[in-house]
């Protein structure tokens, strides 16, 4: 299933729903404090995370967030990470915006890290490429510990060989959704009719005056 399969209207619900939630005050523009607040209560993220989500994602500087620049950020994210989210949102609105919302920061956040990550290691190429020089057999290695690891999870919809934050927030989700919408078991069978039981003592009682009289 791929984004284009499912409509654009449930892409549009899933935004306003997200929007709307996140727009407390209803003044047509998201606060810092606001997405803060949301992202606290609805995903569990952390105030640091969800700063990072509004700063990449208030691309005009103006301090708020509006719509287009919200759905700017849901498009960045992965094809297949929205592809699962807006089949969430065909199960459940409540859920799928909870699960937006967190791979939001999670991706922000992810990106953030990775940032840093490559400054720092900018720094130290030249040591580490001098260092690596006599250690060939290290990429045999990782690529046997790659080799071991297995299919891959079903929640790592890049496939990239590793659960990233915001993929276990649109799993946990889709999840969510499932069970809510998933029928309850029957119940298990109850005892045997009492007429039944009867019926059985009955035949058993004629058994044995028959077999007594022979």
């Amino acid at each position: 299933m791929s984004v284009s399969s499912i409509s654009s209207s449930t892409s549009t619900e899933l935004l306003k729903a997200l929007y709307s939630t996140l727009d407390a005050d209803k003044s047509g523009g998201v606060s810092l404090g606001e997405l803060t607040t949301a992202s606290d209560e609805l995903a569990g993220t952390s105030a640091t995370d969800a700063t990072k989500l509004f700063e990449s994602a208030d691309t005009d500087s103006d301090g708020l967030l509006s719509e287009s620049e919200v759905k700017t950020a849901f498009e960045s994210l992965s094809s297949d990470m929205r592809t699962t989210l807006l089949a969430v949102q065909e199960m459940s609105s409540e859920t799928a915006t909870a699960g937006t919302l967190a791979a939001l920061v999670s991706d922000a956040a992810e990106e953030a890290s990775a940032s840093s990550t490559a400054d720092d290691d900018s720094g130290t190429s030249s040591s580490d490429a001098v260092s690596g020089s006599g250690g060939g057999g290290g990429g045999g290695a990782a690529a046997t510990s790659e080799e071991e690891s297995g299919p891959f999870d079903a929640a790592d919809t890049n496939q990239d060989g590793e659960v990233s934050a915001a993929e276990q927030a649109a799993w946990d989700a889709a999840h969510a959704a499932a069970e809510e919408t998933a029928e309850p078991a029957p119940p298990p069978p109850g005892p045997p009719p009492a007429g039944a039981a009867g019926s059985d003592a009955s035949v058993a009682a004629t058994g044995t005056m028959v077999a007594t009289a022979a």
